[in-house]
């Protein structure tokens, strides 16, 4: 018996073993050759029982793995290929996806939907009905947030809103979306933003060509680093002649574009750069790509809902410290007397630093 271990990528590695017995009577050899994988398997491969000298039987042997190394070089670079070409064609219908409107992507999947679609889904046609439930979510998602934290409304009131305008079932949803209300309502919310972050400009002009400083150009490339949909609330003592509050916010895009007009970067950088002056804080709230599920919202209905995560940073002395998970989730689920109050459904809390190339360590 002899083993031979081929030389080949370690997923796809094996052994072949040969069995060699002789036949008494006429002196014949008959091999018989096994097909050992990883998991300790053994499978029949190649059987034969003519050779008459034992140098005939190493020969063939020896042919025969060249062969298998051949055919699972072969196969290798063709499984190369093919998953070049599907993550080529993945990512050409992602981005068409993200670039049409809602519309456009909502008659897509209908006119697929009514085609004799085979029975196997190509991976655009997957996508084009994932993407558009993923951003019909993001709308309903983005209605609520925008009159719980904006308008100040209650989260039953502002879900019976949402509903009202985005729908409050998947059938009401894809037909606002093939009319073309969803992306007016979302138009709108954009709009509102934008307006927002005007008013804080116009509150306090600062120059578009804003020179940051390293500590907040690093804050902001860390937080570019985490995936999805991002909301900035950023609060100091210094915002208090601009936000009642002593806050402000801004959103950050899943492809990291910062507000919604070019200069919105800029004046998110000159902000951090005031709060490094003063101590303040920063929240962001990610949402969570992929983690729509049907939840019971807090109107008592089964919708879809995603998860968020949260990080946090503190300022102090120019510059800017990662808040543990623990200390972040203390804070919000405990008020000032310690005392517990109701933890935030479907939310996680996350640490920053798990985005930073080099951690800055700090006593809180």
């Amino acid at each position: 018996m002899a083993a031979v271990p081929l030389d080949l990528e370690k997923r796809l590695s094996a052994t072949l073993i040969k069995f060699v017995t002789k036949h008494p009577e006429n002196n014949t050899y008959k091999v018989t050759v096994m097909l050992k994988k990883h998991s300790g398997k053994t499978f029949p491969y190649r059987e034969r029982e003519d050779f008459i000298r034992r140098a005939e039987v190493d020969a063939w042997f020896t042919e025969l793995v060249e062969e298998w190394k051949q055919s699972r070089t072969l196969r290798n670079q063709s499984r190369r290929v093919r998953k070049s070409e599907n993550k080529r064609v993945r990512n050409g219908a992602i981005k068409a996806c993200y670039n049409c409107t809602l519309q456009e992507l909502a008659k897509t999947v209908k006119a697929l939907e009514e085609s004799a679609a085979p029975t196997r889904k190509s991976a655009q046609d997957f996508l084009e009905r994932r993407w558009l439930r993923s951003r019909v979510n993001d709308v309903w998602e983005s209605m609520v947030f925008e009159y719980v934290v904006k308008v100040g409304k209650s989260e039953r009131d502002s879900i019976a809103l949402a509903n009202e305008l985005v729908g409050k079932d998947w059938a009401e949803q894809y037909a606002k979306a093939l009319s073309g209300e969803l992306d007016a309502a979302m138009a709108v919310i954009q709009e509102r933003s934008a307006d927002r972050a005007q008013a804080f400009i116009d509150t306090a002009p600062r120059q578009v060509d804003h020179c940051a400083s390293a500590s907040a150009e690093r804050l902001l490339a860390t937080i570019l680093k985490i995936p999805g949909f991002k909301k900035l609330t950023l609060c100091s003592e210094l915002l208090m002649p601009i936000s009642d509050s002593g806050t402000v916010e801004f959103d950050v895009s899943e492809a990291g574009v910062v507000g919604y007009a070019p200069s919105h970067k800029n004046e998110l950088l000159a902000f951090f750069d005031e709060a490094l002056q003063a101590k303040g804080s920063l929240i962001i709230r990610q949402r969570i790509p992929d983690s729509a599920e049907m939840a019971t919202a807090a109107n008592g209905q089964q919708m879809m809902l995603a998860w968020s995560a949260l990080y946090s940073a503190f300022f102090n002395k120019g510059q800017w410290f990662p808040v543990p998970a623990e200390n972040l989730e203390d804070a919000c689920c405990n008020d000032d007397q310690g005392n517990k109050v109701n933890h935030e459904e479907r939310v996680v809390y996350k640490e920053l630093s798990d985005f930073c190339e080099t951690v800055q360590r700090h006593d809180i």
